[in-house]
This record gives structure tokens, sequence and C-alpha cells, in this order.
């Protein structure tokens, strides 16, 4: 019988957990790990995966299973832009053997974690950001809020919002934060100023810009507050950094038309920051005439786009490089490849099986990479895996669509009758010719293959079974997975 309760830390009242649950939410802990979904999601995650398969023991119907919201993740040191967040393990349902591991810090993955709020995430790729339509009808008052966690460098500023600006003579409106200091340009490049009061390189909190045009001369305040936790903008404390700049007004030479979260005018000067919400008013205080809030965003009904409740809507852009992190919205942590050096592998070999089945929910970014994949599973030479240029599965590999999140699952392996079968989310059965193995596959790879390759993509769940699953439990561990993953499929 499923126990039902309520999860309070670390225990759950009025329920039961079952017991490799607690086991596998112990050892993360205990090896340093973070579980953002909490002991009663890894509970969730065991008793919905033996209900599937009629187990009372995981490990009969699971040889890999990885989710770094649900079963868990390790933070690596990274390097470059993924410096404090970077992945170095993420840890297998079915014991330490199957944890993916990583220790070369160059080569950990992005982690983008999720603690509750909806936020977008740019990574310094031209082409990354959020925009949507919409004009600034007069341009004498503006009122700019926004809460993100900005981080500063050398090369580029951290741009917050502004209207379309991929070169300096299209840029009219902006806010940025460099070197310290919150700025913003309005106008025909009238830059103004206000020092953060701050040493760092980073600003975690909401900020405030207003601008007022008072005879000639433009007026223009700057404020913070680092209440974090606070998600209302009516409800934050701010206070003002520096004195009021005061310029000369400089009215926009064209009417700005489209606003852009976290862009930026080239790689040069695009944004390393993360945005929870955004708005503009054209009086101080009053209504907003646009408003960005991830939290409005619903991967079941798009997982581009989203309908602001002030009527406009946002789309999220992807970078066309079949290199470098995407501009995301996250909305559960997820763990992002490059395509350059990122991956994970399993740290010691096991039996995976001749014949078996596995389900991935992922993305990938780009469908001309060649032998880049974002899963394999091998003993080199031969391999099992979801890349463009497969003749294990590429009679299936052309119905994904870059830049969305699918779930292939049952890609299964049947050595016996040389067969290999895909179900792209749900839908009819492609059947492929695959060459003998003869020996078990033995280790599983996200992002890095075995012919060293790395895949640009997110794989946000992954499970390997040593089984020939049938249609009802392929379809059963599809529902299952559809709906951790926000029903994104």
């Amino acid at each position: 019988m499923i126990g039902i309760g309520l999860h309070i830390g670390n225990r759950v009242i009025g329920g039961s957990i079952d017991a490799q649950a607690q086991a596998h939410y112990n050892r993360v802990i205990a090896d340093g790990g973070v579980v953002p979904a909490g002991l009663s999601g890894v509970n969730a995650f065991f008793t919905a995966v033996k209900a599937i398969y009629g187990t009372t023991d995981i490990t009969t119907a699971v040889s890999v299973g990885v989710d770094a919201h649900y079963l868990g993740y390790k933070l690596g040191a990274g390097a470059g832009a993924t410096s404090g967040q970077a992945v170095q393990k993420l840890y297998s349902c079915a014991g330490s053997s199957g944890d993916v591991v990583q220790t070369t810090a160059a080569s950990q993955p992005l982690l983008l974690a999720h603690n509750g709020a909806n936020y977008f995430k740019n990574v310094a790729v031209t082409g990354n950001s959020c925009s949507a339509p919409k004009a600034l009808t007069q341009t004498d008052t503006l009122e700019f809020i926004t809460k993100l966690d900005l981080i500063d460098g050398d090369s580029f500023q951290g741009y917050a919002i502004g209207t379309v600006d991929n070169s300096s003579t299209s840029r009219q409106f902006y806010v940025f934060y460099s070197g310290g200091s919150f700025g913003l340009l309005y106008g025909s490049g009238l830059a103004q100023t206000a020092n953060a009061t701050t040493t760092t390189s980073r600003y975690d909190g909401w900020l405030r810009v207003t601008l007022e045009k008072s005879g000639v001369n433009s007026l223009v305040k700057f404020y913070k507050s680092e209440e974090t936790s606070i998600t209302n903008p009516n409800l934050v404390t701010w206070t003002q950094i520096g004195a009021t700049v005061t310029g000369i007004y400089a009215p926009m030479t064209t009417t700005a038309t489209n606003f852009n979260i976290l862009s930026g005018g080239g790689s040069s000067n695009a944004s390393i920051a993360k945005c929870y919400y955004a708005h503009i008013s054209e009086t101080i205080g009053g209504s907003p005439l646009s408003v960005f809030n991830p939290n409005q965003y619903n991967a079941s009904t798009s997982q581009t786009q989203w309908t602001s409740t002030t009527g406009e809507v946002w789309t999220i852009n992807t970078g066309t490089t079949t290199s470098g992190y995407k501009g995301v919205l996250v909305n559960r942590t997820i763990v992002q490849g490059d395509g350059i050096d990122d991956g994970l592998n399993q740290n010691s070999n096991i039996l995976l099986f001749v014949n078996g089945t596995n389900y991935t929910s992922l993305r990938k970014f780009d469908l001309t990479e060649g032998n880049r994949s974002i899963l394999s599973m091998g003993n080199n030479p031969n391999e099992f895996d979801y890349k463009h240029t497969s003749n294990r599965i590429n009679s299936v590999e052309p119905l994904i669509t870059p830049n969305l999140l699918f779930n292939f699952y049952a890609m299964q392996r049947n050595e016996s009758s040389l067969q290999a079968i895909a179900n792209l989310n749900n839908g009819a059965t492609t059947t492929n010719t695959i060459t003998a193995i003869g020996t078990n596959l033995n280790k599983v790879y996200l992002f890095g293959n075995i012919y060293g390759q790395n895949g640009n993509g997110i794989v946000n769940t992954a499970i390997t079974t040593p089984n020939l699953d049938n249609s009802t439990t392929r379809t059963a561990m599809y529902n299952y997975i559809r709906s951790i993953n926000n029903n994104a499929f």
C-alpha cells in the first residue's frame, strides 16, 4: 500500500517512507549532495517506479536512474560560466555504482537549481533572451523594477532589461550592471550610473530605477533591496543607491516597440544572470505597462512562450550557435551540457543490458552535430545512443524539434532479434536494425559519448532498465516521467 502524507523538512507526517528511498536520500545528504524535491520527492519517485514494475526492490527494475531534481546532485568546482554552479555528480536510484560523475572542473555541466520560483537564465551567449512586443507610449517618466541575480565581468555588462538592442544605434533604453555600479542608458546614448555601494562583482536582489523629466534635465534614481525572500514588488522596502543623478534629458530617437530580458548588444556584452521578475511602468508607482514573470510560464501549454498579465507574449529565445549554454527558463532543476567538453559518466562499469529499455527526458539544441551525443550507453566501439547520425535510432531522430523538451521513451535494444525500437512521446513505434554486440553495454554517458564528442542540450531524467518493457509498462513510464517534467511533452 502506498502511504500518503505531508512532507515537513526531512520527515513525512501521516504516511510511510519507502526504505530504499530513505536510504537513497541519506546517501545523497551524507555525501554532501542536494535533493531539491526533498525526501518526499525521492519517496514519490521510488514508490511510482516500483509500482509500475510491481517490485519491492528498485534495483530489479532500474540499472541506472538519474534526475537532478528528484534524485539529487552534488555541486562541483566548475570553471568559467559554470563556476559555483556545476554538476560533479548525479545520484542513481539504483545505487552508487550507477552514479554519473565528472571530476574535471572544466568539463562539469551547468547545474541550474530550482527552489520554488521560476527564472530565466542567460550565460552571455548571443541570441539568448526573453522578448515581448510592447511599445512605450511616452518617455518623460519611467520606472523599472526587477528581481535578479546579476554577475558582472571584465568584458561585458550585465543587461537586465532593454529595448531591441542588437547594435548601439538601435539601443534606446536599458538597465545594466557593470564594475560594481548600476546604470541606465536612455535616449541617444546618455549613460547615467550610480554606485552600487559594493565592491563585489555580483548583485542578488531587487533593483528599482526611476527616470523623471524636470525641465531640460532628467532625474534618475537607483534603489535596491536584498529582501530576496519577497516575491511581491509592492512589499519590498527600497534603499536609494547613491545620490539622484541629474543629466540633460535625451528623448528616444525612435519609439521602443520591443522589450528584452537579459539580452545584450553582442557576445562581448550579453548577460550572465538570472531574472525572476521585471516590470516597466510609465508612471512612478503606477500600474505596470509590461510585466515579465516566469512563474506565469506553463510548460504544458507552451515551452517557448507565455502571455503576461499585461497582455504581451513573452518568447524564450535561444542562440543559434552549436555550442555554449543556451538561455533557458528554469521551472525544475536541470543539467545542461555546452557541446564542447561537458560530460558525465558512470564511475565504474556495471552490467546494463544486452536486451533492455531506456527512458530519457531530454532537450537537444542542435540536430547537425554528427556524433555528438546527449546520452549514450556503450562498451567501445559499440554504442546505443541519442545523436544525429546514429545507425541505432537514426530513423526516429528526425522527429525531434530543436530546443524543445522531449521524452524518448522505450529506446529499446533487443539483441536476439537485432532490432531497436524507439517511441517519441508515446507515439508510434519505430523499428531499426542494429548490429550485434554480444556483450552487455556497460556504461552510461551524459553529454559526452565514447567517441569523445559532446552534445549540446539538457537531460532531466534518464532511466535504464534491464528489461524489454512491454507497451503497458512503457506507457506507464512515459506518463510518470512526463508528470515529473511539468507535463512539458
